[in-house]
């Protein structure tokens, strides 16, 4: 994977059609099988989705898809991370009008937040706590 720049990040970000059915139109298979992670945001009224896996020892972010979520956190704090088959409102069988819809019920009642996901937290911690450690000398 190639290393994460603020270059990479807004060529995510700013593209033409951002309405959330086409994210929920771009992102719905890995939505419906529930096999990876899509975060999803908003940068002003646009949305944006981005897919990743999990280390499937630790359940956490790689730590290179660690600077992509605290990018888009700078840029949303109240982004999501959905997964169709851990997440309530999700299911193999949903319309894109359905996903978006489920998209839009969790970013506004604010569930399945990245910056409360376990997948995001334990590695943000074990991050910071590792650069505390080579800091402090």
């Amino acid at each position: 994977m190639t290393e994460f720049t603020k270059e990479s990040f807004r060529a995510l970000t700013f593209r033409t059609d951002h309405s959330i059915k086409a994210i929920s139109k771009d992102w719905a298979s890995e939505i419906r099988e529930g096999i990876s992670w899509v975060i999803v945001w908003k940068s002003g009224r646009n949305w944006n989705a981005q897919g990743l896996w999990l280390n499937p020892e630790t359940e956490t972010l790689e730590l290179e898809d660690l600077k992509l979520a605290q990018a888009i956190l700078e840029e949303d704090p109240m982004a999501i991370m959905i997964n169709g088959y851990y997440c309530g409102g999700f299911d193999e069988h949903m319309t894109i009008k359905e996903i978006a819809t489920a998209i839009r019920w969790h970013y506004e009642n604010g569930y399945n937040r990245l910056d409360n996901s376990t997948a995001y937290t334990q590695v943000q911690r074990k991050a910071q706590n590792t650069l505390a450690l080579t800091t402090k000398k």
